[in-house]
């Protein structure tokens, strides 16, 4: 195939590609291109361009999260939450469960596991749930924290915050089938890449349902590895037959920098070097209210 064909050939599959994405998520795909057979389509960064879609929480701007008295004390006193990466969870099929279905192989899971971060809660209606309070309140003896969400929405760019489904999105399937029938009326020769696999994290099985999760999603943060260096952190996660290195971002609590006890503990000078002075467009989380088990 000359040059001039192989551009033909390479456009019409490319318009054909961006039909098909367009049919099942309209008004995400922001840049399509080929580079030989490699035919790539990127979805917007935008959590404001998900507003039409089911991963755009719509609910009230009020968690609760469920933890111990000990991380309770370590919240308070770094003044922050934690961003797990998936390899955190203890779901072994974190991701993958729905990642399967896009084609992805075990390497490319594991690579988006590595850089996927989330924060789980619970819409605050579910305070009182007994199942949440014994698994995740430590059977009553830990803590619940109330924490809103100031709407900066409009500013996050690869973050979502989004409930949990507990069943696979036939989205996933069907568009996973027509792309395979596209390959497929090409003799397999064009190689097709997107990244609608960032909505993956928000599928689990059925047995999951009764957490009720509303995850918020730091997805690839950083460009530079420099920046990841800078400020991840890891620690070792001890589980029966499990054992693992994770990886957290430290997210710093939304806090009135005018606010006495700022003054008083001199915390701007602690934090020049923090993750939420360096990075604009971030979450801004505050807790409200603490509820202690029994």
């Amino acid at each position: 195939m000359d040059l001039k064909n192989q551009e033909l050939f390479l456009n019409k599959v490319l318009n054909e590609y961006r039909e098909i994405l367009n049919k099942y998520y309209p008004k995400l795909i922001v840049n399509t291109g080929y580079s030989g057979p490699q035919i790539h389509a990127k979805i917007s960064s935008s959590f404001k361009d998900y507003n039409e879609t089911p991963f755009y929480y719509k609910g009230p701007l009020k968690f609760v999260h469920w933890t111990s008295l000990s991380n309770l004390s370590s919240i308070i006193n770094n003044n922050e939450i934690r961003l797990y990466n998936l390899i955190n969870s203890e779901d072994q099929e974190e991701f993958s469960y729905a990642g399967q279905l896009l084609s992805l192989s075990e390497r490319q899971i594991n690579t988006i596991k590595d850089k996927y971060y989330t924060a789980s809660f619970c819409r605050l209606e579910n305070l009182e749930d007994n199942y949440l309070w014994k698994k995740y309140g430590r059977d009553f003896s830990g803590v619940a924290i109330v924490f809103s969400l100031t709407d900066n929405r409009d500013e996050w760019e690869n973050i979502i915050l989004s409930d949990v489904y507990y069943e696979l999105d036939p989205t996933f399937k069907k568009l996973q089938e027509e792309l395979k029938e596209l390959i497929s009326r090409y003799n397999n020769i064009p190689t097709l890449m997107n990244d609608i696999w960032r909505f993956a994290g928000y599928f689990k099985r059925q047995d999951f349902k009764p957490e009720k999760e509303v995850r918020l999603s730091y997805i690839f943060p950083f460009d530079y590895d420099s920046d990841y260096l800078r400020y991840v952190r890891k620690e070792l996660k001890i589980d029966k037959g499990r054992n693992r290195i994770v990886s957290y971002i430290p997210l710093k609590l939304w806090t009135d920098p005018a606010a006495s006890y700022f003054k008083t503990l001199d915390i701007p000078s602690l934090t020049t070097d923090s993750f939420t002075l360096s990075k604009s467009g971030l979450p801004q989380i505050k807790i409200e209210a603490i509820y202690i088990g029994d």
